[in-house]
């Protein structure tokens, strides 16, 4: 407001007669427009506050209104409008990739099914939903089985043409019931005028030779057309020997695997690969049509690491590669190699279209535990998993390691490494030799703090993991020969993180930026199993990350008193450790190339 008065006002000056009368006049205006804005104020204040007053009172009707306008919503929104064929390319997608889905009613398929009478229908004429069945054979005999029903028959009518897969396979080391198995497969048993399209098939066969020739027995087993066994393109067999020494000639000639055709990947669970049962498994197996061989145990034992039930001795392994000459894929657990027993014959073979090779040792201290690998050639082989089933053989010996790397490190594009214990000297060793290497994952058994309890004092610091071992993958300027695995782009480690925050930082930045590295990294996953030493550092490489690195490192919680297990890689029963252990163990990883890298 301008006033003529602004020299004196908050002043102690006296305004004369004249000034007092002029002050009045100019103030009249804005106190009326004052006493009129103050007036509106108070209608709309009372008229808001009846309103309120209107809508308490109506409140009851409110709620109703407002569930009746979502009940009209609901009808036309899009969900509903959606053509059934757009529900059934949706409704396989509510099963995990790769997974097989269960009779649970909680999960999909069945919960679908529960929704409403027409995503009944639509699931039930949905085949790609009731393609992959798995029924556990211990939780079923365990359960209530009689009051069960096993749905095989109807999740086979539904599947229809599609290629059906079917497991009444367990991982664990105690094997089913008769009752359980027989039960199952009974249920095979289908009209006339179904005969599945058999794409996968899994069992875990009792521990009896006489049962399970009495199950291969059963009629629909005798028919051609529908006998999983002999129409399945991927059969996982499990089978346990009571004696050792027992001969299994019986049953894989009452399984008679070489009237499938089909068959191209044969998983073959078996605790009994004896030295004097040398050739009883090759006259039975289609071996030249096969191109994944696992023959590793699926898990380790629950109370030693060490132990497989699985283990090949060196002639043995020596004789399934050179009858199975087109595999691909092969694993196998190896046995310690005994001079007095273990001949391996000299002629040589080549396995020209071998990938992957997975191997689980005890120790990878000897190379003569895999001697037979030397009499054979390996031209295409990307993919390398070794592991050693101890962690307590200490010692300066790798020989194993250095064996097969001499051997077929040059072209290795994928190396799973699992070494038990290993020297600092030994990795950078391996390392060094890999020029072709793109996807490496190293998997220690020790937490760093493992060192000070678990291992003896001459073995300690040569045992550590520290910051050479970055170096020799970080671009130098000043190196005199070039850095290892140049071509490197995934890395995954777990545990034995005894580097520094800052080389990890100096090897991601080098990495990406040094004129002698060819290409930057693009994954780098690290489970550091200890207490973070460098709060923040992540943020000195957040450009790294926006410009494509997937960065992702985990720690212990400093505010928890983790509890270390010996023996990191064992599987605990989820109802035995939850109480004890504070730190969540990673199950085996058996092919080690699980949601990590290009795989």
């Amino acid at each position: 407001m301008q006033s003529p008065f602004e020299s004196i006002l908050h002043t102690n000056h006296i305004p004369t007669e004249e000034q007092c009368k002029a002050i009045e006049d100019l103030l009249e205006l804005p106190e009326k427009q004052l006493v009129e804005l103050d007036s509106k104020i108070a209608e709309v204040d009372l008229h808001l506050r009846e309103l309120q007053n209107k809508r308490d009172s109506l409140e009851g009707i409110a709620n109703p209104l407002r569930k009746a306008v979502e009940a009209h919503r609901a009808i036309i929104s899009l969900a509903r409008r959606l053509p059934d064929d757009v529900y059934q390319e949706i409704f396989p997608y509510c099963i995990p990739a790769g997974s097989y889905a269960t009779p649970n009613p909680l999960e999909a398929p069945i919960v679908l099914t529960h929704v409403c009478r027409r995503w009944r229908h639509i699931a039930h004429s949905t085949p790609r939903l009731w393609s992959r069945l798995h029924m556990d054979p211990l939780s079923i005999y365990y359960g209530n089985s009689e009051a069960r029903s096993f749905p095989t028959r109807e999740w086979i009518e539904r599947a229809a043409a599609v290629p059906f897969s079917l497991s009444f396979y367990s991982t664990s080391t105690d094997f089913p019931r008769v009752s359980a198995i027989l039960e199952l497969c009974q249920d095979l048993t289908l009209s006339e005028w179904i005969a599945p399209h058999w794409n996968n098939f899994a069992i875990s066969f009792p521990s009896s030779e006489a049962i399970i020739l009495k199950i291969l027995a059963l009629p629909y087993l005798q028919e051609a057309t529908r006998n999983p066994f002999w129409n399945a393109r991927s059969l996982v067999i499990a089978m346990e020997c009571r004696h050792v020494g027992e001969d299994p000639s019986k049953i894989l000639a009452k399984l008679d695997l070489k009237r499938n055709a089909q068959l191209r990947e044969l998983t073959f669970v078996y605790n009994n690969y004896n030295r004097s049962l040398l050739h009883a498994f090759m006259p039975f197996l289609p071996c030249l049509q096969l191109e994944m061989l696992d023959l590793q145990e699926p898990g380790p034992n629950t109370t030693s690491r060490t132990f497989s039930r699985a283990s090949l001795p060196p002639p043995m392994a020596y004789e399934f590669l050179k009858c199975c000459r087109n595999l691909v894929v092969f694993k196998m657990d190896a046995c310690q190699f005994e001079p007095a027993h273990d001949e391996i014959p000299p002629k040589r073979y080549g396995m020209d279209r071998l990938k992957e090779l997975s191997i689980s040792l005890f120790d990878l201290a000897e190379e003569t535990d895999i001697a037979w690998a030397s009499n054979f050639d390996f031209p295409a082989l990307t993919c390398l998993h070794l592991r050693s089933r101890s962690m307590n053989a200490t010692g300066s010996r790798s020989g194993t390691l250095t064996y097969v790397l001499r051997q077929v490190g040059h072209s290795l594009t994928s190396l799973v490494l699992d070494p038990g214990y290993l020297e600092q000297g030994s990795l950078i060793t391996a390392l060094e030799s890999l020029p072709s290497l793109v996807q490496l994952h190293l998997k220690s058994a020790y937490f760093a703090n493992d060192f000070e309890d678990n291992v003896e004092e001459e073995y300690k610091e040569v045992a550590k993991w520290t910051d050479e071992v970055l170096k020799c993958l970080t671009p130098q300027d000043d190196q005199d020969k070039p850095h290892a695995c140049p071509r490197l782009q995934y890395l995954k480690w777990q545990y034995n993180t005894c580097f520094t925050e800052d080389a990890l930082l100096k090897l991601l930045y080098q990495r990406s930026s040094h004129p002698s590295s060819p290409v930057p990294l693009k994954q780098v996953h690290i489970d550091f199993g200890r207490l973070r030493t460098n709060s923040g550092w992540e943020r000195g490489c957040w450009d790294l990350v926006e410009a494509g690195l997937d960065l992702r490192v985990t720690y212990l919680d400093p505010n928890v008193n983790p509890i270390y297990f010996e023996e990191k890689n064992l599987f605990y029963p989820t109802n035995m450790s939850a109480g004890k252990a504070r730190v969540e163990l990673p199950i085996i990883e058996k092919s080690g190339y699980l949601d990590f890298g290009w795989e």
